[in-house]
C-alpha cells in the first residue's frame, strides 16, 4: 500500500479515454467467481522491455514539448502499472485524464514562477509567499490523496479518501513543528499519525479501510534503528578518532584525506541499511495491520530482500546511464506485488457486489471538487 508512491499504464501514445494496451485486460473482463476464505496475492504482469517503449516515448515527447507532455506521460505510465497489477483475477484502473494533470502542473509552474520573481525583485513579498505555501502543504497533501484515490478503481468501483483539513494540519504541520522541542522523540508517533491519516481515510465503495496499529510498533522500529546508528556509527567514529588523535594536525588531516573514500562509503552503507530497515519493517507492520471490513492483508517484505532490489536497481540504472530505469521500476512494482496478499474472510464477490450496489445508489459525490492533480 504506500510506499511511499503508487505505481502506474500506457501502450501507444494515449490520450484521455483511449484503450489500454493489449497487455492490460479490462477489469470487467477479468472479474471471476472467487472461493471464500482464499489468500489472493497481488500480481504484476508488466515487463521492462514493454515499459521501456512507453518510457522512452514519454521522455522524448516531454523534452520536445518543454514539459507539457509530462501530464500525458504520467497518465500513460500510471495506466500501464495499474492495468498490469492484478488482485483476485481483476486488474486495477487509473481513471485520470491528462488535462487534469496538466492543470495542476500549470498551477505549480505559475506558483514557482511567482516565487522566483518575488525572491529576485520583491523580497518583502517572498517571505509571506513562502509562509503561505508552507501553511498550504497539509491541504495540498490532502487534495493529492483525494485525487489519487478517486482516480483509482478495481472491478469498476472507485476508491476515495476522506481525510479532513483539521487532521491534515495536525499531522503534517503541527507534529513536525514539535520535533525539535521533543528531541525527536515525537518522530515515531508522527509517522504513526501520517500512516493513519493516509490509510484510515481510504474507502472502497462504502467500505472503510482501518489501520489497527499502535504507536509501540513505530517506537520499536525507530528504537532499533537508533541503536544500530549509535553502535555502528559510534564504532566508525571511534575508528576515525583512534587514528587521528595525538598525531598532530597535519598527520590527522593526511590520514583523513587518504581514508575519506571508505569513511564516506561506510557512512553511506550505514544510512542505507537503516533506511532500508525502517522502510521494510514499517511497510510490513502497516500492511499486516490494514483491514477493510473483515478482510485483511499480509506483507512479506524483509530488509534483505528490499535491500537487494534497491541495490540491484541502482546498479541497473547506473550501468545503463539511466536507460535501465524502466526495468528498475518494473522490478520494484513486481516486488511490491509479490510481497502483498489479500486475506479474504468470506466471498470477495459478495463484498464487491455490496460496494457496487452502494455506489450506484449514492453516486460518487465525495471530493468532486478535486478534479485536478494539485500535488505540487
Amino acid at each position: 500500500m504506500n510506499y511511499p508512491a503508487a505505481p502506474t499504464v500506457g501502450g501507444a501514445i494515449l490520450t484521455g479515454s483511449e484503450a489500454q494496451p493489449s497487455a492490460v485486460v479490462p477489469a470487467a473482463q477479468t472479474a471471476q467467481r472467487v472461493a471464500p476464505g482464499h489468500r489472493h496475492q497481488v500480481r504484476f504482469h508488466g515487463n521492462g522491455g514493454e515499459f521501456f517503449r512507453i518510457w522512452i516515448v514519454n521522455l522524448v515527447l516531454t523534452i520536445l514539448t518543454l514539459g507539457i507532455y509530462s501530464a500525458w506521460a504520467k497518465v500513460r505510465t500510471n495506466r500501464y502499472f495499474y492495468g498490469n497489477t492484478e488482485l483476485a483475477g481483476s486488474h486495477f484502473e487509473y481513471l485520470a485524464e491528462p488535462m487534469q494533470i496538466l492543470k495542476g502542473r500549470l498551477v505549480a509552474v505559475a506558483l514557482f514562477t511567482l516565487f522566483g520573481i518575488a525572491s529576485e525583485f520583491m523580497p518583502l513579498l517572498y517571505i509571506p509567499l513562502m509562509i503561505a505555501f508552507y501553511l498550504a502543504i497539509p491541504l495540498i497533501i490532502m487534495a493529492s490523496l483525494r485525487f489519487a484515490m478517486k482516480m483509482t478503481a478495481w472491478r469498476g468501483i472507485r476508491f476515495s479518501h476522506r481525510g479532513t483539513a483539521g487532521s491534515a494540519y495536525v499531522t503534517f504541520l503541527l507534529l513536525p513543528l514539535l520535533i525539535p522541542f521533543t528531541l525527536f522523540l515525537i518522530v515515531p508517533y508522527m509517522a504513526l499519525r501520517q500512516n493513519k491519516f493516509v490509510f484510515d481515510n481510504v474507502w472502497f465503495g462504502r467500505s472503510k479501510f482501518e489501520l489497527n496499529i499502535g504507536a509501540g510498533v513505530f517506537y520499536k522500529v525507530y528504537g532499533i534503528a537508533t541503536v544500530l546508528f549509535l553502535v555502528f556509527g559510534g564504532a566508525l567514529g571511534f575508528m576515525v578518532a583512534s587514528n587521528t588523535a595525538g598525531v598532530g594536525e597535519e598527520a590527522a588531516a593526511a590520514w583523513s584525506a587518504d581514508n575519506m573514500g571508505w569513511i564516506i562509503g561506510s557512512t553511506f552503507v550505514l544510512m542505507f541499511a537503516i533506511f532500508t530497515y525502517i522502510s521494510a519493517a514499517l511497510a510490513r507492520a502497516v500492511i499486516n495491520a490494514l483491514t477493510v471490513e473483515k478482510h485483511g492483508f499480509e506483507s512479506t517484505i524483509t530488509t534483505p530482500s528490499l535491500a537487494w532490489v534497491l541495490i540491484s536497481n541502482l546498479f541497473i540504472v547506473s550501468l545503463t546511464l539511466g536507460l535501465g530505469a524502466p526495468w528498475a521500476q518494473v522490478r520494484m512494482a513486481r516486488y511490491r506485488a509479490e510481497t502483498t496478499t489479500l486475506i479474504a474472510d468470506g466471498s470477495i464477490d459478495d463484498f464487491v457486489a455490496a460496494q457496487q450496489s452502494e455506489v450506484s445508489a449514492v453516486g460518487e459525490g465525495v471530493s468532486d471538487i478535486f478534479e485536478v492533480d494539485i500535488a505540487l
